[in-house]
């Protein structure tokens, strides 16, 4: 996965508001497959 340097500091600045130390990832079950889920934890 290539993550660009704006989506860096857009998650890191989401993650700093939320109070939070954790991106999950997470698979998802879907019609075609599994699709990548990515919470704030």
């Amino acid at each position: 996965m290539k993550v660009t340097d704006q989506a860096k500091e857009y998650i890191q600045q989401a993650m700093q508001d939320k109070q939070v130390s954790t991106l999950r990832f997470y698979g998802i079950n879907g019609c075609c497959g599994v699709n990548l889920g990515v919470a704030l934890q």
